[in-house]
Formats: structure tokens, C-alpha cells, sequence
């Protein structure tokens, strides 16, 4: 219960000085790929938290954490693909009864007026001036089409069991536009990306604790994959050193010389043994974003016609299950699931990919194939194109390798699962 998790916080909050481990609780999710691209408008020793959640039926991570004073239990998803973090507070009129965060039960919460200077505020709303709305007003829109407002608040957040000694900023949100956005299972997101992403301009939550205690600025994640569903978050832990991580430089946003998602440089991907012959300057159009906030592995249509004809062209030597000998809008690439024995996987070809200074790194089908449909057996393809020219590493790819986002160093790290530590 959340009293029992307020309880467990108090206890750990007198651990001091090692990674801190909480147990969390798996909520399932019914909004299985969120994009998580965020548009916007207007010394202590490493510190470790547990993940749960799998792609076999949660299709999202999610961290419990704590806010205000005392600390209100949450549970957000953990999202490396945007910088706010947002939940649902109590006097939201349109969330359909979801709320998590009660601003008047903390003794630390501040609103943030609408006349900050510290913060990027929307000052008309509706036609309303500033001195009409009073708070500092935010909105944020994701790629699934989702968009979420509320006000700017500054509160303490607890993060397995210390809580940031500065204030951070927090979007109580106070109103959705869909169905789609974070409504089943968890209370918000935590985004942890870099700040030129945040809706308000405020400085990530993830900033705050790394620099109110002075750790070294990196953070892992391990999200399990289907044999091991906990997963891990270690904050703090400098793993530049290790020889069991295969280093890419975390690349500037476009071109520009800004820090916004986490992107690598997708030098080949190749479907078996089968290269897809794109240049690398088309794999990279619109960026190659590591994000835990998007379930599947997204990538432009011209790059997904190019993997369908691969997969096609293996039909005149293999049945492979759901692509060979279909109907026209019946493929796995149309989205359906198939039902799958453990002898069909072996059919299906491995996908490879390869970064500026680092890889092979290889999927299995294993790895791909996923129960998206919710039914045992059934199985769908992982790789998906919705548009755009971004290609995303979601958590398909992210479930098989602990990935350190070393942002100190400038670089993203990948390591096998059994790197990583334990909650």
C-alpha cells in the first residue's frame, strides 16, 4: 500500500552514503508505444533503484518516487526520451479521476507564479493574462498525439529514500487531452533527459539530485528483458572505466550544438547477414534517440520498406511466420500478431546494429518479437514506422543491454545484463 511505502521511505531515508535499493510494484499499461518527443511551447556513493515492468505485458518501466513533505508515493515512468517530470494532481478536472499528488499535503510545495523569471511560463492562456492565471502555466505535447497542461511547481522529491535538497519543478497536471497519455497503471513520468527539452525550461529532477549531492553525472538503466523482469536504475556510478561497456558518443541535437535527447550515430543495421545499404547520413536524418519512454523500435517508413523487402526476399528460401504467404494487410508489418511455437523463432532472421565507435550489437528474435497483442503465444513485431524521420531505440532494443548515459563523458555505454547490479 502507499502508507507501507511511505513507511519504507522514512526507514531508508537514514541509509546515507551507498546505493539505496526500494521495492517497487509492476502496474500494467495499456498505452504500449509512447513517443516520447516532447515539443514545447513558449558526495554520496552511487544511488541505486529498482525498475519493474516487462514488454510481455507491462510495455512501460516505471521508478517509485516520492514528493513533497512528507513524501507522497508515486509511480512514474521512467522516460529518457523527455526532461519533465509531471503527475497527475488532485484537482486535475479532466483526468478521469486520476490523481497522485496533493500540492496542499506537502509542507514544501511553492507554486510558481506566473511572472517567474526562471522559468519559460505560458503569460496568455484562453485570454487570460498572467495576472489573471497567477500560476506559472506549462504545456507539453508527446508524439503519440497526447497533450498535458497544468502549473509549475516547486517541491522536494524523494528518490530511493533521499530527498533532493533543492527544490525541484514539478508539472502538477491539471488537465489531458486523450486517453492515451499515462492514464493506466502509473501516476506520471519522470522524464530524465537533457534540459532543452523541458516544457517549462526548469532544470530535470534527475539534474537537481545528481547536483545536490554531488555525484558524478551519469545514470544506467537495466529494464530486464524476458527472463529477468525487474529491472534497475543506478544514479551516480561511474562506469567509464569498465572494459564490459561499448562506448558512442552522445550526439548534439541536429544541427545544432544543443544537449536535448540522448542520440548516437547509427553507422549500419543489417537484417541477418543482409545490410539494409542506406547511407549512414539517411539513418541519421532525423536522429538515432535511445529512449526508454517508447516501447517499440521506431523507424522512418522509406528504412522500414527497405527491412520489409529484406524480410520478403527471405520467403523464397524460408517461411518465415506472419511475412511469408499472407494476405495484402495481414503481415506483422501491418501490425497483426501471429501465433508462435519456440520452434518458429528460429526462422526469423537476427537484426544487428552498429554506432560510431561501438557494436555489433544484436537482437535476437527473442528479443523482437513480443507478446503485444496481451495473449500468451501471440506474438507481434517490435519494429515499427509511424512517420517521421527520427529512428528510435526503445525498449525493444534497450531490454537487452545495460545502457549508462554517461553525461559527463559525452557517451552512451553498453554493456551486457549480467553488468548490471542488483535491487
Amino acid at each position: 500500500s502507499k502508507m507501507q511505502s511511505l513507511l519504507l521511505f522514512c526507514l531508508i531515508a537514514f541509509v546515507c552514503c551507498e546505493a539505496v535499493r526500494i521495492p517497487l510494484v509492476a502496474k500494467p499499461t495499456k498505452s504500449l508505444t509512447k513517443i516520447s518527443h516532447v515539443v514545447k511551447r513558449a558526495s554520496v556513493g552511487s544511488h541505486t533503484i529498482p525498475l519493474k515492468g516487462n514488454l510481455t505485458y507491462w510495455g512501460e518501466y516505471h521508478a517509485q518516487l516520492g514528493i513533497g513533505t512528507p513524501p507522497q508515493v508515486v509511480y512514474l515512468q521512467l522516460d529518457s526520451g523527455s526532461s519533465d517530470l509531471v503527475v497527475y494532481a488532485t484537482d486535475c478536472a479532466a483526468c478521469n479521476g486520476a490523481s497522485a499528488y496533493d500540492i496542499k499535503k506537502s509542507e514544501t510545495a511553492h507554486v510558481v507564479p506566473c511572472t517567474s523569471t526562471s522559468f519559460s511560463c505560458i503569460t496568455s492562456w484562453d485570454n487570460l493574462t498572467c495576472a489573471d492565471i497567477g500560476a506559472c502555466v506549462w504545456e507539453d505535447q508527446y508524439g503519440d498525439g497526447s497533450i498535458i497542461d497544468g502549473v509549475v511547481i516547486q517541491d522536494k522529491v524523494t528518490i530511493g529514500g533521499l530527498s533532493t535538497k533543492s527544490l525541484a519543478s514539478i508539472g502538477a497536471i491539471e488537465a489531458v487531452n486523450t486517453d492515451h497519455f499515462e492514464r493506466y497503471g502509473v501516476d506520471g513520468i519522470w522524464g530524465i533527459s537533457y534540459r532543452a527539452l523541458s516544457g517549462w525550461r526548469g532544470l530535470p529532477t534527475m539534474d537537481v539530485f545528481i547536483q545536490d549531492y554531488n555525484l558524478y553525472d551519469s545514470f544506467s538503466m537495466c529494464l530486464g528483458n524476458h527472463n529477468k523482469q525487474n529491472g534497475v536504475l543506478t544514479i551516480g556510478e561511474d562506469y567509464s572505466k569498465k572494459t564490459q561497456f561499448q562506448w558512442t558518443p552522445i550526439q548534439k541535437y541536429k544541427d545544432t550544438n544543443i544537449n536535448a535527447y540522448y542520440t548516437v550515430y547509427m553507422t549500419n543495421m543489417f537484417i541477418g547477414n543482409n545490410s539494409l545499404g542506406v547511407a549512414p547520413a539517411e539513418l541519421n536524418k532525423g536522429g538515432v534517440i535511445v529512449d526508454s519512454g517508447t516501447t517499440l523500435l521506431i523507424v522512418p517508413e522509406a528504412i522500414m520498406d527497405v527491412i520489409q523487402g529484406i524480410f520478403l526476399n527471405m520467403c523464397s528460401t524460408v517461411h518465415v511466420p506472419g511475412i511469408c504467404g499472407v494476405q495484402t494487410g495481414k503481415s506483422m508489418f501491418d501490425g497483426n500478431c501471429y501465433k508462435l511455437s519456440p520452434s518458429h523463432f528460429s526462422l526469423y532472421p537476427k537484426l544487428v546494429f552498429t554506432f560510431q565507435g561501438a557494436g555489433p550489437f544484436v537482437l535476437s528474435p527473442y528479443d523482437y518479437l513480443w507478446e503485444g497483442a496481451g495473449v500468451a503465444g501471440y506474438y507481434c513485431l517490435g519494429v515499427a514506422s509511424i512517420g517521421g524521420d527520427e529512428f528510435i531505440l526503445g525498449d525493444i532494443f534497450m531490454q537487452k543491454f545495460h545502457v549508462v548515459f554517461d553525461r559527463a563523458a559525452g557517451q552512451i555505454g553498453f554493456g551486457s545484463l549480467d553488468t548490471c547490479p542488483t535491487a
